[in-house]
């Protein structure tokens, strides 16, 4: 059994807005055992498309990571 992931503040706080936790169980479950390295990567770029992007706001940080996780 693989351990569990660390999904972080910001993606908990936009799953639980939108009543998403049914599809981030299914995006992490198809991502299995990389899913850990895929939410660090997701945070990664979010940040860095965040700090490119002045249009994007830093308070979207979850919503961000959610859709590339989900593209993932």
């Amino acid at each position: 059994m693989s351990p569990p992931l660390k999904v972080g503040t910001a993606v908990t706080n936009h799953v639980k807005r939108y009543t998403l936790n049914e599809k981030l169980n299914n995006i992490l479950g198809l991502l299995g055992n990389d899913g850990q390295q895929v939410i660090d990567w997701a945070y990664e770029e979010a940040e860095r498309r965040i700090s490119e992007d002045k249009s994007l706001k830093k308070s979207n940080l979850g919503g961000i990571v959610f859709d590339l996780l989900g593209y993932e």
